[in-house]
């Protein structure tokens, strides 16, 4: 907390220069897009962001609204590895095509959430992780049987546990 050093910031300022810090970056930040939109495989993910007001000039969206979305691409542990988080104003499909070129195929990696499916050229990679939480949900049901939905969350359990023992064995390769 800046207020805890000596310095104080009206709530303003510190908007005012996290906007022009954001202005200075925007050809780093353009350069890391660029790395994510010409990979083959890429990853996805969206999740909710509170905010007090949305002003996006790409999206050309100012609106005052309590819920946003914020988009993570990222290339994983690709060849040239890169992440970068859009602000979005709806889960649509939108935000995912204006941030895609999808004149080529490309795989997704991502949680099969609707709004990636049914797109020209991208193939889904359903993420092992969200499949297991799906699982995990229906251990939570009473008066249902889990025998089998433990043994398929016990081999998700297996392999996770291999992944990270291959991980940690050859990290080597895959800082590469």
């Amino acid at each position: 907390d800046l207020a805890l050093q000596g310095v104080n910031l009206s709530r303003q300022d510190m908007s005012n220069l996290v906007y022009k810090a954001a202005d200075i970056l925007k050809p780093i930040s353009d350069q890391i897009d660029q790395v994510i939109q010409e990979a083959t495989i890429t990853r996805s993910d969206e999740t909710t962001l509170k905010v007090i007001k949305v002003k996006d000039k790409d999206l050309k969206v100012t609106t005052k609204k309590s819920k946003s979305y914020v988009w993570v691409y990222s290339t994983g542990f690709g060849e040239i590895p890169a992440t970068s988080y859009k602000l979005g104003a709806t889960r649509s499909r939108g935000s995912l095509l204006s941030f895609f070129d999808l004149s080529r195929p490309r795989y997704l990696h991502c949680d099969g959430y609707n709004a990636y499916r049914n797109i020209p050229n991208l193939t889904i990679v359903p993420c092992f992780t969200h499949m297991r939480r799906e699982f995990a949900n229906i251990i939570k049901l009473k008066n249902v049987s889990h025998e089998e939905t433990e043994k398929v969350i016990n081999a998700f359990d297996v392999f996770f546990r291999t992944d990270n023992l291959i991980r940690t064995k050859y990290k080597d390769d895959f800082d590469k």
